[in-house]
């Protein structure tokens, strides 16, 4: 099905007007809304968010870390202890 410009035309020039009705309904309902008292926001508490910050998560991740370097570096000690130990 193919629509003449004129009725593309038509059709535009309809809907571009009537978006500049005025509705006195919706203009007393946009005065009601900025006039509502809303309540005042609070800050969500700390528990809510269950994600760790950033930083913490990157101290966490340093320790763990060192801590697994730490016990790699003591069990290659171990290791060339054990292999001096049994040479000859």
């Amino acid at each position: 099905m193919i629509v003449s410009r004129s009725a593309l035309v038509t059709i535009l020039l309809v809907a571009s007007l009537s978006a500049c009705v005025r509705v006195p309904e919706l203009d007393q309902a946009t005065t009601d809304i900025r006039n509502i008292d809303y309540p005042a926001l609070q800050p969500l508490p700390r528990t809510a968010n269950t994600q760790p910050l950033p930083q913490e998560e990157e101290d966490a991740v340093q320790q763990e870390v060192a801590a697994r370097v730490a016990a790699l570096n003591q069990r290659a000690s171990r290791l060339r202890n054990s292999a001096n130990s049994q040479e000859p």
